[in-house]
């Protein structure tokens, strides 16, 4: 499970509210199944920035000067008791990269640090719109973008909320409007 847009003082309202959802969810869809889930808030609104040792040497820096993709910092600027890392999964084509922070929150899987931080990594070069590694991972780059498409499909009547009827052509494919 990846979340977009959490801050902080959130985290603990928004576990105990989407986690018996997410747990819900999966036993609608098929009575027994109870996946392990890995809950985590990835964010970019932050003003932390990382960088190389010495710029200059291209072992440590890109040349733009900021650290390599796949940099990841979880000592020193973390939290002191959360479970959190920044990770600069992205080139920068101009200026300073912004790494993403990474908060998890809940952990079935019980996934090493290590682990979590490359799934994390990884998942940033599925996006199928980029050639290169994104900001974030996939899962929450998609589903952002289906959150801000469903604002506008959405309408709403008295109170309740309506999706508008799509063309049975593409009633099977869930993503139809990336």
């Amino acid at each position: 499970m990846y979340r977009d847009g959490v801050s902080e003082s959130q985290f603990e309202r928004v576990l105990r509210w989407e986690l018996p959802k997410i747990r819900e969810a999966c036993r609608l869809f098929r009575q027994g199944y109870e996946p392990k889930i890995i809950f985590s808030v990835v964010g970019k609104r932050h003003h932390t920035r990382i960088f190389p040792v010495d710029p200059k040497n291209r072992m440590e820096a890109d040349k733009n000067g900021n650290c390599l993709v796949g940099t990841i910092v979880d000592k020193k600027i973390t939290h002191p008791t959360l479970n959190d890392f920044y990770l600069q999964s992205h080139f920068a084509n101009q200026g300073t990269a912004r790494p993403s922070h990474y908060t998890i929150l809940h952990d079935d899987i019980k996934l090493t640090i290590d682990e979590f931080q490359g799934l994390s990594n990884t998942l940033c070069y599925n996006f199928q719109r980029s050639t290169s590694s994104v900001s974030i991972p996939a899962p929450t780059y998609y589903a952002h973008l289906t959150c801000a498409r469903a604002k506008m499909y959405l309408t709403t009547h008295r109170g309740n909320i309506y999706l508008p009827n799509v063309h049975r052509n593409l009633k099977n494919y869930p993503m139809y409007f990336m």
